[in-house]
């Protein structure tokens, strides 16, 4: 039997996504939705990877998985990384431009699943440090594909990736622009200060520390000549 066969293909698949599933932290109900697999299987997947990675999973969360992506876009910071996110499953095909009505039943399977950590995985590359969860990230992904309260845009000021409400009355600009000012503002603040050119035969004074003064020079001694 040759374990590559075409019939074995799909449950390696299976297997693979669960494991890239597992190593990012994900819950075992979202593993299952995205697998296909069965808890019991899931569960010695999760044994198994800590065995195999000497540690344990105690960091995996628990409980439902979070709905709203509201409660996740507390702070300008996150909204940034989120619209990342978003960028990359959207060029990822993750996030269709069609709507889906149902995402949380569509959107689950082997491709889209190994679409998702991808993302997810450059996501954690560019920013090791980052806030969000591979759970957030099933959570902006279901929420945005179903084009009714949030959508991506661009910023108004420097055409950057942003999250858009589409129920609120914020201006379209991206967390930089909103606390820098406007494009405008910026680039008057970067101007260089003109320099005045000396006029023929006169010499600049060069410019001194703020608290120095100016001292004045000693005169050199004279030197007796020896008759």
């Amino acid at each position: 039997m040759r374990v590559y066969d075409n019939r074995y293909a799909a449950d390696l698949r299976r297997h693979d996504l669960a494991v890239r599933l597992i190593g990012h932290g994900a819950r075992t109900e979202t593993v299952r939705r995205w697998t296909g697999l069965s808890k019991t299987r899931v569960r010695s997947l999760c044994r198994s990877y800590s065995a195999r990675e000497g540690e344990s999973l105690q960091y995996r969360l628990r409980g439902p998985a979070p709905n709203s992506i509201g409660k996740i876009l507390h702070s300008p910071e996150v909204r940034s990384e989120a619209a990342v996110l978003a960028g990359l499953c959207r060029e990822l095909a993750v996030i269709s431009a069609e709507r889906s009505a149902d995402p949380a039943r569509t959107l689950p399977g082997l491709g889209t699943g190994e679409k998702l950590c991808s993302a997810f995985e450059v996501y954690r590359l560019a920013l090791p440090f980052g806030t969000l969860t591979l759970e957030h990230l099933i959570c902006l992904v279901t929420t945005l594909s179903r084009h009714e309260d949030f959508e991506i845009g661009h910023c108004a000021d420097c055409d950057a990736l942003i999250l858009v409400d589409r129920l609120g009355n914020q201006r379209l600009r991206c967390a930089l622009c909103q606390s820098d000012g406007t494009r405008e503002a910026r680039n008057k603040r970067l101007v260089l200060p003109k320099i005045e050119q000396p006029t023929r035969g006169s010499v600049p004074k060069p410019a001194l520390a703020p608290g120095y003064q100016q001292l004045p020079l000693l005169e050199a001694p004279t030197i007796a000549s020896e008759d």
